[in-house]
């Protein structure tokens, strides 16, 4: 009798315990639905920001992330105060404020590098839905991160900001992750593709942006690095052709001396026979000569070529440069 009336008082309490636990998660569940309701109550979004809800394939709840974090596209004095940047290597293009404080972009008008804004906004949402996982999804996403990076990830740019992260922002290194494998990387294992899937429609339209707009930068970078291969190759061929020229006019030089000794002494037949070996001389030197003018114009157009290329690329980084740069003093 006195089992059974504990056992009675174990399923009461293991009862009052299990409605508790749930009790609690659906208070914390639904206290995120009510703050999210706040959120959206008198939010209404812009044009464009409504547009790149329907050009990265937000699904529904995503769209409800990105609106809940009241996101804006900024103009650069703006944008560096929503998101200061004091570094001159790492360039920022938009953040998250934690806990849902906010999503800014950065406002890049620059046609070349259409899709920038896009990538940046699902980059962002991915920190507020990274941010908005249970402790079960998360460490379940976690080391589907961590196996992916350990054991396939081979593209060495998103290695490079990989442990970038690590150095500078040790403890958020698994949500950038995040961001940056649903981003900009074009394949992944069927675990991280599902765990996306959930958030974008079409994830490859995401990464088609970013190739796009990445080869502005990286198609310049390679035309430069080629322009300087042909520049080098044809300066050691000048300098080679000049140190040519120098030998030549030096020989051309000693013939003439030898031929105006030869006239001075009326020594005809020797002045006559080192003529012919003397325009010989003459001729390849100004063959050799032309030849050097023709590599001097084409290294100068290389230049022009390069420059343009150049400036074209600096133009592109000024778009995304937030940091003002020095000015000079007298």
């Amino acid at each position: 009798m006195n089992n059974t009336k504990r056992l009675k008082k174990l399923i009461i309490s293991l009862t009052i315990i299990i409605i508790t636990i749930t009790g609690a998660i659906f208070v914390i569940s639904e206290k995120q639905n009510i703050d999210d309701y706040i959120s959206l109550l008198n939010y209404k979004p812009s044009s464009e920001i409504a547009s790149i809800v329907i050009q990265d394939g937000m699904t529904p709840y995503t769209k409800k992330v990105f609106y809940v974090n009241h996101p804006q596209i900024d103009s650069k004095s703006v944008f560096a105060k929503e998101c200061p940047n004091n570094s001159e290597t790492i360039v920022v293009l938009g953040c998250y404020h934690p806990y849902q404080k906010g999503i800014f972009l950065l406002n890049v008008t620059n046609k070349q590098l259409y899709g920038l804004v896009q990538v940046t906004a699902a980059y962002e949402t991915l920190h507020a839905i990274y941010q908005r996982l249970n402790t079960y999804q998360k460490n379940k996403l976690d080391k589907e991160l961590l196996n992916y990076e350990k054991n396939d990830l081979k593209n060495q740019v998103i290695i490079a900001q990989i442990n970038n992260f690590k150095k500078t922002e040790p403890g958020h290194v698994l949500n950038e992750m995040t961001s940056l494998f649903g981003t900009e990387v074009p394949s992944l294992p069927k675990g991280l593709s599902a765990f996306y899937h959930q958030y974008f429609n079409n994830r490859k339209v995401l990464f088609n942006f970013y190739s796009d707009y990445q080869n502005s930068f990286t198609s310049r970078e390679n035309e430069i690095k080629s322009y300087d291969n042909q520049l080098t190759s044809l300066k050691n061929t000048i300098n080679s052709d000049e140190n040519q020229l120098n030998s030549l006019k030096s020989g051309i030089n000693n013939l003439q001396n030898t031929l105006n000794n030869y006239r001075t002494q009326n020594q005809v037949y020797s002045y006559n026979s080192l003529v012919p070996q003397y325009n010989n001389l003459v001729s390849s030197y100004n063959n050799l000569a032309h030849s050097v003018l023709t590599l001097i114009n084409q290294y100068n157009q290389i230049i022009i070529k390069r420059n343009s290329v150049v400036l074209t690329e600096q133009q592109l980084t000024q778009a995304i440069t937030t940091i003002p740069k020095p000015i000079k003093s007298d």
